[in-house]
């Protein structure tokens, strides 16, 4: 039979831009309707000469629905921008996962189909991020993964493209900078004393008790227990567009009691008589204008960072603090268990580098393990030398 005679039809309709055509044809008994519509019949019969030709070589697809073809065509930047922005994660996540995709993503994949993009496309894009920054090289494949997992869990894709990059997450610390980053008794003390008498305790739940600032900012009067003494940290203070947001500690570890060292225990006194409200919800640290919780950029900028120009450190950062709160800690003979009560940690890969840290102190343990047996060291020469 010729290609086009008694295959298929033909149907016009009026819209109104004027007469469009339809095709119809059969396959295995089974009728299907064109994909398109034409605005010439010429142009629908060489449509279904095409699909005539098609199912004679064996090459004819099933047609896709019109969802199918919306599927196909929908753009990856689309896709990622909705996606990310009604992600059910935590507002500072949502709002790094954002900031990630539009600075260091969006450029690069601009105005290409979700379907479209290959392992290649993806290379190519990690060959352009700056090396030299390892975390956040992390940070951004990262991101990239999670947008094409979804993608494949949400069926508009078969595999991640992005997989073909392998994810080697760095050490977010190390003992070196931690080391560098440690303030000595005397620096501590001095620090403490730089900062002005209503902003004090902040520095010392930072250098005492081990406190992330978005947790020593959310505190409230009924988080201090002053006859157990104990600070019960159950939240975390996050600022957006100038509005304070009380959220859930970064990790449930982190929702726990933490002691507070004798020492210590003047500040707490002292900060809840002169500078707290009566109210068992009032704010330990709470901005004069609404009541709300300080912020923590006022902190950085109007008081540490004074403080800790005062003491000759210009470059010291309040979570340095705690860095140096769990280095004392283990100097003093902490274990895994007990730095990850205090801190919060989920795991105790962190804790461990605290512990390594101390490592200058292992001669000095040595010289105190005798199990209580009183023998010292002329003892075990004179003992030696008679053997």
């Amino acid at each position: 039979m010729p290609r086009g005679v008694g295959f298929g039809s033909i149907e016009a309709y009026q819209t109104k831009r004027g007469e469009r055509y339809l095709v119809r044809y059969r396959k295995d008994g089974v009728r299907y309707k064109g994909a398109r519509t034409f605005p010439s019949k010429a142009q629908a019969r060489y449509y279904l000469d095409i699909i005539q030709r098609d199912i004679e070589l064996d090459k004819w697809e099933t047609p896709k629905s019109k969802s199918e073809l919306e599927l196909d065509n929908i753009l990856f930047c689309d896709y990622a921008r909705k996606f990310l922005a009604e992600q059910d994660v935590r507002r500072h996540t949502k709002r790094n996962n954002q900031g990630v995709f539009r600075n260091h993503i969006e450029g690069h994949f601009q105005n290409k189909q979700l379907k479209e993009i290959t392992e290649q496309d993806c290379k190519k894009w990690y060959a352009g991020l700056d090396k030299t920054k390892e975390y956040g090289t992390w940070g951004c494949l990262k991101v990239l993964k999670l947008l094409f997992n979804q993608a494949k869990k949400d069926k508009l894709i078969t595999y991640s493209p992005a997989d073909i990059i392998p994810t080697v997450k760095p050490k977010k610390l190390n003992i070196s900078k931690i080391k560098s980053s440690l303030l000595s008794e005397t620096e501590v003390l001095a620090l403490i004393e730089a900062t002005p008498p209503k902003y004090r305790l902040i520095t010392v739940l930072g250098a005492y008790c081990g406190l992330r600032i978005g947790e020593a900012l959310a505190l409230q009067r009924k988080d201090i227990d002053l006859e157990e003494r104990t600070v019960n940290i159950n939240k975390q203070v996050q600022y957006s567009a100038g509005v304070a947001h009380i959220t859930e500690p970064k990790t449930p570890n982190s929702n726990r009691l933490v002691p507070i060292p004798l020492e210590a225990m003047p500040h707490f006194i002292t900060h809840l008589e002169d500078f707290t409200g009566r109210f068992p919800a009032s704010y330990l640290f709470a901005r004069p204008t609404d009541g709300q919780p300080l912020a923590r950029t006022y902190y950085n900028d109007k008081v540490f960072s004074k403080a800790r120009k005062a003491i000759g450190r210009p470059h010291f950062r309040y979570h340095d603090l705690r860095h140096t709160c769990l280095t004392y800690y283990a100097r003093g003979g902490a274990t895994l268990a007990d730095l990850k009560a205090i801190a919060g940690h989920s795991t105790a890969e962190v804790a461990i580098l605290y512990q390594e840290t101390s490592s200058d102190h292992l001669q000095e343990l040595a010289n105190k393990f005798n199990y209580n047996q009183r023998i010292h060291f002329d003892d075990y020469k004179e003992r030696s030398s008679n053997e």
